[in-house]
């Protein structure tokens, strides 16, 4: 549902004029949730006045005589179900504000942030929100940011930041930590140490290297595909961690190579692994893989 259609269905249950039909969308909306693991982030006061309105209803519908007592506690239990439901997912003013977005190896998934900004985030990504600030821990995320003039947005890599107030974007900050990156689609952007990007261009920390890129490019994991410019067999290894969720390890010099290709994602390892072999050059390199384990030669 929408979350204006959510908003606007339940002040219409806090003020008692929900139709049987709306409170079961409302029910199955929370139910949702719940199979989901989904928590919607609302102000305290929407909690509050939820959680009231929840609990007048259910006293408004409570048995008041012994007479047909099933019905009536069939529908309490309905409407009490209803608010343990409310209770876990909606009523909690106490909880942190932040939240914690995540995707597994291979798996790349857009969510929508508390303010209605979306962000697609890349395979193997870690990434916590608080409202309009977002600290990229690991992977890669694509922002598209809800323009709010009076409140940037901003996302947090190690030390560096990216500010905006309405844009899109992307970010990478991988598992070692070896780099930051930022890469500004449209719009503007801040970033720090450097000033404003313009559209195609990508800053590269810690070094602050400035280079231009297509969008096709730097969106090319967000749409199904394996891409490396020029790459070290380090970003080589990383790429097939956070594609394949294996572990890679090699006592060749993770600095060296040149490693050029785009790539279907859903390509199966073994056939990435011998495009790689056929591709290398200054080292030529093997592979031994043992379950999860990939050894470089």
């Amino acid at each position: 549902m929408d979350p204006k259609d959510i908003r606007a269905l339940l002040e219409k249950f806090r003020a008692g004029q929900a139709t049987q039909e709306e409170e079961r969308l409302l029910h199955r909306w929370l139910d949702g949730l719940a199979a989901s693991g989904e928590d919607p982030v609302m102000g305290d006061t929407d909690k509050t006045r939820l959680h009231d309105s929840m609990w007048r209803h259910i006293s408004a519908h409570a048995p008041r005589r012994q007479r047909r007592i099933w019905p009536y506690a069939a529908v309490a239990a309905s409407i009490i179900g209803v608010a343990a439901l409310a209770a876990t997912w909606l009523i909690r003013p106490e909880a942190p504000r932040t939240i914690t977005l995540a995707t597994r190896p291979g798996e790349v998934r857009t969510f929508t942030l508390p303010d209605q900004s979306r962000v697609t985030a890349g395979p193997n990504t870690k990434m916590t929100c608080d409202h309009r600030q977002v600290t990229l821990l690991q992977g890669k995320a694509y922002f598209e940011v809800k323009a709010s003039p009076e409140e940037p947005f901003t996302v947090i890599m190690d030390t560096d930041t990216a500010t905006v107030l309405g844009t899109a974007f992307t970010t990478e900050l991988p598992g070692d930590g070896a780099y930051r990156r930022i890469t500004l689609l449209s719009g503007k952007v801040k970033a720090s140490g450097h000033g404003l990007l313009t559209p195609g261009e990508r800053i590269t920390y810690p070094r602050k290297q400035i280079e231009k890129i297509t969008q096709h490019d730097a969106l090319a994991w967000a749409q199904g595909e394996i891409l490396l410019q020029n790459a070290p067999l380090a970003e080589v290894i990383r790429t097939l961690e956070d594609q394949y969720g294996i572990t890679v390890s090699t006592k060749l010099n993770t600095n060296a190579g040149s490693y050029t290709l785009r790539l279907p994602a859903a390509m199966p390892l073994p056939q990435v692994l011998d495009i790689l072999q056929k591709i290398s050059y200054k080292p030529k390199i093997t592979f031994t893989m043992n379950k999860t384990q990939l050894t470089i030669h």
